[in-house]
């Protein structure tokens, strides 16, 4: 019986499936601190955007981020939408992220 190394496709599948991953989780992320964000103007909420996907690679990063210059003060100080939308995507991703 021959054995054949098949480690490659089995680490690029892998890979496929947790940048997807990341790339669902961050969307949900994105979209819950969307729902969240006081609107007034709509600039903390439209300017909440993904910034970069995951994609294969030895580190995959998904992110995203409110480009409105006082979105740190709203979430710390006002509506805390950031720290909910982590909260429920931790919540609701099965404990896979930490921190």
């Amino acid at each position: 019986m021959e054995l054949i190394d098949h480690s490659k496709e089995v680490r690029q599948q892998i890979q496929r499936q947790l940048a997807a991953g990341l790339n669902r989780a961050n969307r949900f992320m994105i979209s819950e601190a969307r729902a969240a964000a006081p609107v007034q103007s709509g600039e903390l909420r439209d300017g909440t955007v993904i910034v970069q996907e995951a994609s294969e690679g030895l580190s995959p990063m998904a992110v995203g981020a409110s480009k409105a210059p006082y979105a740190r003060l709203v979430n710390r100080h006002s509506t805390p939408f950031w720290t909910q939308a982590w909260i429920r995507m931790k919540a609701g991703f099965g404990g896979f992220f930490r921190g």
